[in-house]
C-alpha cells in the first residue's frame, strides 16, 4: 500500500468507526512498484500468497479497493462503477461479504468524492439496520416496471414516504429521469 493511500485510509477508517488496528490491510502485491507493472507470473504468485494469507486470517468482510482487486474478488466480468458501494455476497464462499470501494489514491476530486461516499456505505452497511448483501448478476426484480409520464398531471408523489430520484444521459443533456417510491416500479420523465 502506497503513502497516499494508507494516509487517507488513515483518515477514512474513523469516519467508519473503525480504527486501523481494527482491520487487516493487504495487497495483491507485496512489493510496491511506482509504474505499477508486473508480469503475469509475478502476479500469479501473489495472488496465491494472497490466498494462503486469506486462508489464515478469514475475514468476513473483504473490502477491495480500486478495480483490479474487485474484478478479483467479484468476478473479471464487473465494471467497479457499477459494484462499488455495495455489499455483495463472496461468490466464491457465501460466508463472506465483499464490499468495493474506489481506490483511495484517486487524484481527482471527483473521484476523492467517490471513495468518500463508498466509506460513508460501508459505514451504513456495518451499523445499519439493513445490511443484507446483494448476490452478483442477481436482481431482486426480475421484471421490473417502468411507466413513462407524459404529462404532468400524471405525477404523484406521497410525501410521506422517500422520494429516490435517477438520471440517465450526460452533464447537461440528460436523457431522462426516473423516479420511484416502491421497489421495483419506477417512473420515467423523458
Amino acid at each position: 500500500v502506497g503513502r497516499t493511500s494508507r494516509d487517507f485510509m488513515n483518515r477514512l477508517l474513523p469516519a467508519v468507526s473503525l480504527q486501523r488496528n481494527d482491520v487487516f490491510l493487504t495487497n495483491i502485491h507485496r512489493d510496491f512498484r511506482p509504474e505499477g507493472v508486473w508480469t503475469h507470473e509475478e502476479t500469479a504468485a501473489d495472488l496465491a500468497d494472497l490466498q494462503d494469507e486469506l486462508a489464515r486470517v478469514q475475514p468476513r468482510i473483504i473490502i477491495p479497493i480500486g478495480a483490479d482487486a474487485t474484478r478479483h474478488f467479484l468476478s473479471p466480468e464487473v465494471d467497479l462503477d457499477e459494484v462499488h458501494g455495495i455489499g455483495w455476497t463472496d461468490p466464491h464462499d457465501d460466508t463472506r461479504l465483499i464490499f468495493p470501494v474506489t481506490h483511495v489514491a484517486a487524484y481527482t476530486p471527483e473521484l476523492q468524492a467517490a471513495v468518500t461516499y463508498d466509506f460513508a456505505c460501508l459505514a451504513t452497511f456495518l451499523y445499519g439496520d439493513d445490511a443484507r448483501p446483494r448476490i452478483l448478476f442477481d436482481d431482486p426484480f426480475k421484471e421490473p416496471i417502468y411507466e413513462e409520464i407524459t404529462s404532468p398531471s400524471q405525477i404523484h408523489i406521497d410525501s410521506t414516504r422517500p422520494l429516490y430520484i435517477d438520471s440517465e444521459g450526460y452533464p447537461g443533456s440528460p436523457w431522462s429521469v426516473q423516479y420511484t417510491q416502491e421497489p421495483g416500479r419506477a417512473f420515467l420523465i423523458r
